[in-house]
């Protein structure tokens, strides 16, 4: 609750006085004005300015200096055109009130996701996801993470009785790729071939639809500087991008690890999530549990996340706790739980080294998940 407490406190003061508490993120919503400018700038028929960072962030800057501390140095548009779907009818309402309410929506989301239908303990779950200081996190930097764990944690628990919707929902997804990659992995790996159709389906249908509606161009631009921000260790994405972020390249990174080690840990990172997705949903493991081994081999193999992405790691947390069967002298379950709660808030590694290891963290932790349950002599509470 401390931890919450301050979140949200740092949360509150950002209107007013960004980092006179804790890290100085420049202004309410920084990550928001990026994804509200771009929807302007195709509104006002300046699409253009998209495809060039250093032009964008002038462009960002100009529009939204009586929001900022101080001008971005860096900030420049990366996502896919599906993304503008979501984005360009919040536009309407202004910055900050668009900023606002697409919070709230991914918030509700991910509540209505993680509460299930008559379990109390899972609403318990989904009410300490909410308050976390890694939900307090998106909602300063107005990301998508919320929305993002939503259509994961909703999609994978609706594919065995609802393929259809669940792949409409894991469809929408792909405006955030790298969280993407996995779910045919998980889908194959379950054997939920209508969910996998459904979900192609959909997002050839997205894909398509952005083309028709923003342009070709746009995605020809979208895959070539997604391979370069991937590819050139030069680029200025990497400089004010990936390495504020806590991929498993950035903490080697920053860890000082030579060229080429880096990637070379982020691919065995990637294939190796992989690998643990499938063999969690082929395994008899329980369904939160796997959906647990999704979210944080998701978070481990992705080439890119932020520190507001461990909401993941949070959610991963909570629904192991309540599938695990507790002892009451054992409090191992709930230190780790608590360390992937505290771990934003010893973000972004840029800044704070201990934050280097977790990639580390996730690791062991996604080890943990795939043994073998034993049931302990002594139980306090099932599930």
């Amino acid at each position: 609750m401390a931890a919450s407490a301050y979140a949200w406190a740092v949360f509150s003061w950002n209107f007013v006085h960004p980092g006179l508490i804790g890290y100085d993120f420049g202004g309410p919503g920084t990550d928001w004005m990026v994804f509200y400018s771009a929807a302007r700038a195709v509104l006002a028929g300046q699409k253009a300015v998209l495809f060039e960072g250093d032009r964008f962030t002038e462009y960002l800057n100009t529009g939204m200096a009586s929001w900022l501390s101080a001008p971005l140095p860096y900030r420049p548009w990366v996502n896919p055109p599906i993304f503008l779907f979501l984005l360009v009818p919040l536009s309407g309402l202004g910055f900050l009130g668009s900023y606002l309410v697409f919070q709230g929506l991914s918030a509700a989301a991910l509540a209505w996701a993680l509460a299930g239908i008559d379990s109390r303990r899972d609403r318990q779950m989904s009410l300490a996801v909410i308050i976390s200081p890694a939900a307090a996190i998106t909602a300063i930097q107005g990301q998508s993470a919320m929305l993002v764990a939503a259509l994961l944690v909703g999609g994978l628990r609706l594919a065995p009785a609802r393929p259809v919707l669940a792949g409409a929902l894991l469809a929408v997804l792909t405006f955030k790729p790298q969280f993407w990659m996995y779910v045919p992995v998980a889908l194959v790996g379950a054997r939920h071939y209508r969910c996998l159709l459904a979900a192609f389906v959909g997002a050839g249908l997205l894909a398509v639809a952005s083309a028709l509606t923003f342009g070709i161009d746009h995605w020809i631009w979208w895959f070539g500087q997604a391979a370069g921000g991937l590819t050139d260790p030069g680029s200025k994405w990497v400089e004010y991008g990936r390495l504020w972020g806590n991929s498993v390249s950035t903490c080697a990174v920053l860890l000082g690890l030579p060229p080429p080690v880096p990637s070379l840990l982020q691919g065995l990172a990637t294939l190796g999530s992989a690998v643990a997705v499938f063999v969690a949903y082929r395994s008899a493991l329980p369904a939160n549990r796997k959906l647990a081994a999704f979210l944080v081999a998701t978070l481990l193999g992705a080439p890119h996340s932020g520190f507001y992405d461990t909401i993941l790691a949070v959610v991963a947390a909570g629904l192991w706790l309540g599938g695990t069967r507790l002892r009451e002298d054992d409090m191992r379950p709930w230190i780790v739980a608590l360390v992937l709660w505290l771990a934003p808030l010893l973000m972004p590694p840029a800044i704070v080294p201990i934050g280097r290891l977790f990639p580390i963290v996730l690791a062991v932790f996604l080890a943990g998940l795939l043994m073998p349950i034993r049931s302990p002599r002594a139980i306090t509470g099932v599930a």
